[in-house]
């Protein structure tokens, strides 16, 4: 018996996952005061039957408290249309609104990067060659 779960183990692990194999939704309507852990465990249990769960993002604030919207990670086509099918679930004292956020195409992905801490009076160019 271990042998055949050992197998399976190996097998799972050496799959590989393409980009195009993710698929991404967004949550709101948590309590932004509740513990990270408690908020990603919710969804994930909400969300597991919907198929295989990669990651729950949940970003923070300056202030270190929980952004009103969370992040779903899913591995499978047609994952998110199950996950968008629990729009307005009721968790226990809030209700969920589940959103589509798909990825960009390749054409128009860009990456926004927010830069704090540099010297003001620097010019552009400076700044640029600096972070690269």
């Amino acid at each position: 018996m271990d042998e055949i779960a050992n197998k399976g183990l190996e097998v799972k692990r050496s799959r590989k996952i393409r980009d195009s194999d993710i698929e991404r939704i967004s949550v709101t309507g948590y309590d932004i005061e509740l513990p990270r852990e408690h908020v990603e465990s919710e969804l994930k249990k909400l969300f597991s039957p919907c198929g295989e769960i990669t990651d729950v993002h949940i970003p923070e604030t300056r202030n270190s408290s929980l952004w009103s919207h969370a992040f779903i990670y899913f591995v499978g086509e047609g994952t998110a249309d199950k996950a968008l099918q629990l729009n307005g679930s009721d968790m226990g004292g809030w209700t969920v609104d589940a959103e589509a956020d798909p990825f960009p195409k390749e054409e128009d992905n860009c990456v926004e990067l927010e830069v704090e801490g540099y010297d003001t009076t620097l010019r552009l160019v400076s700044l640029i060659s600096s972070a690269s």
